[in-house]
């Protein structure tokens, strides 16, 4: 996918095809997840295979809960570690400003 074209001018072509191919890819995967993974307890590698074993250990939490709680962090984690410096400066000041 040309990244280029998410960064063009709303009303161009190439920017409503970039992300008409983005929401076709996510919503053939959330197809995916719901209509083979869940119901036939395949378990898949990484955050959302542990969600389905969390879920039937806790059948009362939802998988996508447990997606949320380990995405969260682990996003954040990577920001902080991978995001540069200009990242973990803006933290740092967010954190002493409150804390203020």
């Amino acid at each position: 996918m040309n990244t280029k074209a998410l960064l063009e001018p709303m009303g161009s072509w190439a920017w409503w095809r970039s992300w008409f191919l983005i929401l076709l890819g996510c919503s053939i995967m959330g197809a995916g997840f719901v209509l083979f993974v869940n119901p036939y307890n395949f378990l898949p590698g990484g955050v959302y295979g542990m969600g389905i074993v969390l879920h039937n250990i806790f059948p009362s939490i939802q998988v996508g809960t447990f997606g949320y709680m380990f995405d969260v962090p682990l996003m954040l984690t990577a920001m902080l570690v991978f995001g540069g410096s200009s990242v973990r400066a803006r933290c740092w000041r967010r954190s002493i400003r409150r804390a203020s």
